[in-house]
Parts: C-alpha cells; sequence; structure tokens
C-alpha cells in the first residue's frame, strides 16, 4: 500500500507468505535476501535459539509486559476478546520467518492499543525478550538489541 512516506510494510502478511511457499515444499529466502544467487550459510545469522537475550532483560521485559500489556493480553499471555494470544502456537506462527525487528516494529506500532509508539525502544525490546522466553526461546549472555538493523539480522525459526 502507498503512503506518503513510502510503501507500507506487512511483515505478518510476508510471513504467512513465506510459511505457505515454504509448506508448499519451495525454497523462501529470509527477509532482506534478494532470493537470487545462493543461499546463506547455515548459522549466517542468529536466530531466535542462539541466546539473544538476557535472563535480566526478560524479567524487565515481563515487568514492562503487567505494566502496559497484561490488561488485555492478560497475565498468562493467553489474551481474550480482541486480544490475541502471546504465548503458544499461534504467536509461534504468526511470527515464523520473520524477524525480531518485524516483531518490534509490529508491536510498537500497534501497542499499548491505547498508546502505540509510547514506550521507550529499550522497553520494546524487552517485552519482546519476555515473550521470546515464555515461548521457549533460551537466555543468552548478550541483551536482545532495541536497534532496528541489529534486530533486522535475528531470525525467527522454528525450534531447532
Amino acid at each position: 500500500e502507498y503512503s506518503p512516506r513510502g510503501p507500507k510494510r506487512y511483515p505478518e502478511a510476508a510471513a504467512l507468505l513465506r510459511k505457505a511457499i515454504r509448506d508448499g515444499g519451495l525454497p523462501v529466502p529470509e527477509p532482506g535476501q534478494s532470493g537470487t544467487g545462493a543461499a546463506a550459510a547455515p548459522g549466517a545469522s542468529p536466530t531466535i535459539w542462539d541466546g539473544v537475550f538476557t535472563d535480566a532483560q526478560a524479567t524487565r521485559g515481563q515487568q514492562a509486559y503487567k505494566q502496559s500489556c497484561a490488561s488485555c493480553h492478560l497475565d498468562d499471555l493467553l489474551g481474550e476478546r480482541d486480544a490475541p494470544p502471546l504465548a503458544g502456537p499461534q504467536f509461534s506462527n504468526r511470527w515464523m520467518g520473520s524477524t525480531a525487528d518485524d516483531m518490534v516494529q509490529t508491536i510498537r506500532r500497534t501497542m499499548p492499543q491505547e498508546a502505540p509508539d509510547s514506550l521507550t525502544p529499550q522497553a520494546y525490546a524487552d517485552i519482546v525478550s519476555y515473550l521470546l522466553k515464555v515461548n521457549g526461546s533460551p537466555a543468552g549472555s548478550t541483551e536482545l538489541p532495541a536497534e532496528s538493523t541489529r534486530l533486522q539480522q535475528i531470525r525467527i525459526t522454528s525450534r531447532p
């Protein structure tokens, strides 16, 4: 879709298309790859399974979640009414094939619902680290960055 600031991106739609194509047995380049030429070397980009956040960051994210998200998505992250679940297969499938930046930017643009983009970039990264941990990703020794260019390098993949 065109907007005065350039084309709008829909990472959720792109992730669904990549998943459907992959499910059909066809190769799909990861976001940021042109799809022409050789595939990236295995392990070239970190994934959410490589310890891309710390336990301390996920704990900060849990506190920020409780303050800004739990009123709609609930303490158990299972959501209700118009608030989708943030834990479990539905959540994981939604982001499969995306990047950590896709997740952070989508949440930032839309949440909290009554005041999108009202948290700090660090708070959004902390909340995403909490969501990753709740969904089974392991903690590591480095915090999930708040910078978009670094988040774009972290892929959301299925459990290895």
